[in-house]
């Protein structure tokens, strides 16, 4: 059995609690030990993308703390893993974290690349029979580089049909501070985006990243579409 400590992001934590016990859901069925530090906060991205280096070094060194382990490390958002694995080399390169910091960078993995690279994942018994549009998050394709790996997790759901693919990824408008001081041009760049997710006939938008489903949701509270949003983990949980 392989142990595995779980990372929670502060959206998830405080918001959606539900996607981070199907994440849980989804890596026992395939037979992983999970781990939870209920010590644990933020990432820091929040502060660092602001230009609050000294606050977020903070924040990334006692996550250095909260994760001192051998087990893999399994983010549920992209955005806090490129955090992790890529903006954290700016605090802990060559100082006294340097080697500490390197091993924790080799262990830690985004959610849908764990399974389809890690685990290997090629089948499950999970089953949604709704028409679903997939929404990328950008840091997962421009940081972290992945092409295809929730779209392969999304195919193998008995039912499932995937009416789009949004690869590369499309920025949705939220991109932290962008949504912040540019209120027209985020709100723009959803709108479109939700347009052509209902002109493909989607019932659902999933996506791995809960940042830009938040940002979403909130548009779509204001203009009654009929689009229900959802989480990789929360469909991949289905059935099982």
């Amino acid at each position: 059995m392989k142990k595995v400590e779980i990372f929670i992001s502060c959206v998830i934590d405080q918001f959606f609690p539900q996607v981070a016990w199907d994440m849980v859901k989804v890596l026992e069925h395939l037979g992983c030990q999970v781990k939870y530090n209920p010590s644990q906060t933020c990432c820091g991205r929040p502060a660092y993308t602001k230009g609050h280096r000294e606050i977020a070094k903070e924040v990334a060194t006692k996550f250095l703390e909260d994760f001192n382990t051998k087990d893999d490390i399994i983010s549920i958002m992209p955005s806090c893993t490129s955090m992790v694995t890529q903006s954290y080399d700016t605090f802990f390169r060559n100082t006294s974290n340097h080697n500490r910091y390197r091993g924790l960078q080799q262990r830690v993995f985004e959610f849908s690349e764990y399974l389809t690279d890690t685990l290997n994942v090629e089948t499950l018994p999970s089953r949604f029979h709704k028409k679903v549009a997939f929404h990328s998050n950008c840091q997962a394709i421009n940081a972290l580089g992945q092409k295809d790996t929730s779209i392969r997790l999304l195919k193998l759901v008995e039912g499932l049909d995937l009416v789009y693919e949004q690869l590369p990824g499309t920025c949705c408008g939220y991109a932290g501070n962008y949504a912040a001081n540019n209120e027209k041009g985020s709100l723009e760049k959803a709108e479109q985006l939700l347009d052509v997710y209902q002109e493909a006939g989607a019932d659902v938008v999933v996506s791995n990243d809960y940042h830009c489903l938040y940002h979403y949701k909130t548009i779509v509270k204001k203009t009654n579409r009929p689009l229900e949003f959802m989480h990789l983990a929360e469909v991949l949980a289905q059935g099982l």
